[in-house]
Formats: structure tokens, sequence, C-alpha cells
């Protein structure tokens, strides 16, 4: 949760979920926190945080949150 409310949030789908959970492994790393984020918990957490979560590409696991593509540029370079 804490990865992702380091972003503003969007209206629409803006980064899958499988991604941002490999973002968020790397921070949590950095940062002295786990370093291991389950796609699940990721998506648990985004509808925590009521971001927008919308279906990926059909049968698929994954989703599309909606995540600032600016703020999440900088952050990714």
């Amino acid at each position: 949760m804490a990865f992702l409310r380091m972003f503003r949030p969007t209206k629409k789908g803006t980064f899958s979920s499988y991604w941002l959970k490999h973002e968020a492994e790397r921070w949590g790393g950095r940062n002295g926190m786990r370093h291991y984020v389950s796609n699940g918990a990721l998506l648990l957490a985004a509808l925590l945080l009521r971001l927008t979560v919308e279906p990926h590409r059909r049968p698929s696991p994954n989703a599309m949150i909606g995540l600032s593509k600016r703020d999440v540029r900088k952050f990714t370079g």
C-alpha cells in the first residue's frame, strides 16, 4: 500500500498489476521492506486504496491499475 500511495490515482487503468508488483518488489527491497509482493496482494492493496482496477486481457489474473503515468515514469526513470 505504501508503494501505491506514492502515485496520484487516475480514473482509467494505466499500468498492469503484474508490472507494478515487480516495481513494488524493487522499491520494497531498497527500503528495508519485503522484496516479494504477490499479484493478489498488489490488487488487494489497490482495491483497499480505492484505486481504479480494471480487467486486463481475459483470461488473466492481472488487472490494470489507475495511476498517474507521469508520477510512475518519474519513479521508474
